[in-house]
């Protein structure tokens, strides 16, 4: 049984360091410099951030609503352009009826990138949750993000909100290089 006194704590996060330990297994500090004797330090112990569980939700709630929306683009797209071929004068001014063939496969591209922002943003929820592969979760919801930035579509910008909080997160990734200090 080892002695209470001669236990080391990690400065960052006060997490029980063993001697062999190179780095705190809680956040990862070298344990070199933040190590000190004993617990009874009155200093504010800061925990590592980990914002993983809200963005597995946010993540995951857009993921099925992109896919969904996708869906809906896709299944739709020729009835609307019937719609319009039946009805020309209700869209007049609205939409160049000239090319209606052009109008459903624009319906269907905006179907198939929602549904790839889907994916990607379901596949960091799922990650994110797993706390597993930081540089594929993050590569995921950048890339579900500018899909979307790029295509007009603002919630995008709240996907590279989600990237920071990842990004902050990374450290409780069980895959992320601990940092040293």
């Amino acid at each position: 049984m080892e002695d209470d006194n001669n236990s080391n704590f990690c400065m960052k996060c006060g997490s029980a360091i063993h001697e062999s330990d190179t780095f705190c297994p809680s956040c990862g500090v070298s344990v070199s410099e933040s190590a000190f004797q004993g617990g009874n330090n009155n200093a504010p112990v800061e925990k590592p951030k980990d914002y993983l569980k809200i963005v597995s939700i946010l993540s995951g709630i857009w993921g099925v609503i992109a896919l969904l929306m996708g869906i809906l683009f896709l299944a739709t797209s020729g009835i609307l352009a019937d719609m319009v071929r039946e009805n020309p004068e209700i869209f007049e001014g609205i939409i160049d009826i000239s090319d209606l063939n052009q109008l459903e496969n624009v319906l269907k591209m905006i179907g198939v990138i929602y549904m790839i922002s889907g994916v990607l943003s379901l596949v960091t929820s799922f990650l994110s949750a797993k706390k597993k592969m930081f540089f594929i979760t993050l590569l995921s919801c950048i890339a579900a993000s500018i899909i979307l930035i790029v295509f007009g579509e603002y919630l995008g910008i709240v996907g590279l909100i989600i990237v920071v909080l990842i990004y902050l997160s990374r450290f409780a990734f069980e895959d992320f290089p601990k940092k040293t200090i």
